[in-house]
């Protein structure tokens, strides 16, 4: 990944597990930059299917895409 680390998690951006990842790379001597896309702040939602939440937070197939053309670029 040449340095480069993407979290996705369908939970809170803090405390989540990207940043427990983030926390054991350190740790372990791993440097690395590092985006996360996670909830951000807002209280759960419920949804006829779970793409629909996905799309919602920014969270699937198309906005990870999305994302990574950007940050990489």
């Amino acid at each position: 990944t040449q340095g480069n680390l993407l979290s996705v998690e369908e939970h809170q951006k803090v405390g989540g597990a990207g940043a427990l990842i983030a926390q054991a790379l350190l740790l372990s001597g791993v440097h690395c930059r590092m985006k996360t896309l996670a909830v951000e702040g807002e209280f759960g939602r419920s949804a006829y299917s779970a793409q629909e939440l996905y799309d919602h937070y920014g969270l699937g197939a198309e906005a990870i895409v999305q994302s990574l053309e950007s940050w990489l670029n």
